[in-house]
C-alpha cells in the first residue's frame, strides 16, 4: 500500500507501514491467517486476505466468492522440503523427495490440494480446468508485480517482530 519492499530493512519505511496498520486496525476483524474463512461463507467477512490455496477452498464452498491479487502485487510463497543435517534416514528422505518431484505425484497434488505445482512436466498434465485457474496460476505479469519474502538481519527482524507485537497485543 506505501510501495515498500516487503524486505525493506529501512526503520523509518518499516514504522510508516506499523504506523498505517495502527490506523487500519479498527477495520480489521483478525490479524490471523484463517479465521476468515468461515467468516467469509457466512457473509460476516466481505473482504479477506488469504493464502490462494485456501481461496481455492472457499470459492469451490462459495462460486460467488472471488480471489485477486493487488494491482500493487502480493507476497509470493513457496513450500520447501528439507533434510535436516542429523535425519536419521537421509536415504529415506531423498527417496520421498524423488517420489513427490515425479509429474504424476504433483499433478494428484494440485488435483487434490488446490497447491500450484512448480513442475512444468507436470503442470502440463493438469486438466485445462486447472491450468486455466488463475488463483492457482496467475499470469506472469500479475507474479512480476509480486515479491517472495527473504530472510533478513537479525536486527531487523527483531524490529518487525516488535512493531508486530504492539499491533496484535490490544
Amino acid at each position: 500500500m506505501l510501495g515498500y519492499s516487503y524486505n525493506s530493512t529501512s526503520p523509518e519505511e518499516i514504522k510508516a507501514a506499523y504506523d498505517k496498520l495502527v490506523e487500519l486496525k479498527p477495520s480489521v476483524a483478525s490479524f490471523t491467517s484463517d479465521a476468515w474463512r468461515p467468516q467469509i461463507l457466512t457473509g460476516d467477512l466481505l473482504i479477506a486476505m488469504g493464502y490462494s490455496v485456501d481461496a481455492s477452498e472457499m470459492i469451490d464452498s462459495d462460486p460467488n466468492l472471488r480471489y485477486a491479487i493487488p494491482s500493487s502485487g502480493s507476497s509470493l510463497w513457496t513450500d520447501t522440503v528439507v533434510i535436516p543435517k542429523a535425519a536419521p534416514n537421509p536415504d529415506g528422505a531423498y527417496a520421498w523427495i524423488n517420489f513427490m518431484l515425479q509429474p504424476a505425484v504433483g499433478v494428484e497434488i494440485t488435483k487434490r490440494l488446490n497447491f500450484a505445482t512448480a513442475n512444468q512436466v507436470a503442470y502440463e498434465k493438469l486438466p485445462e480446468k486447472l491450468r486455466k485457474n488463475l488463483t492457482l496460476f496467475p499470469p506472469q505479469q500479475v507474479l512480476a508485480k509480486c515479491e517472495s519474502i527473504v530472510p533478513l538481519p537479525e536486527e531487523v527482524t527483531q524490529l518487525y517482530d516488535r512493531y508486530w507485537t504492539q499491533l496484535t497485543s490490544g
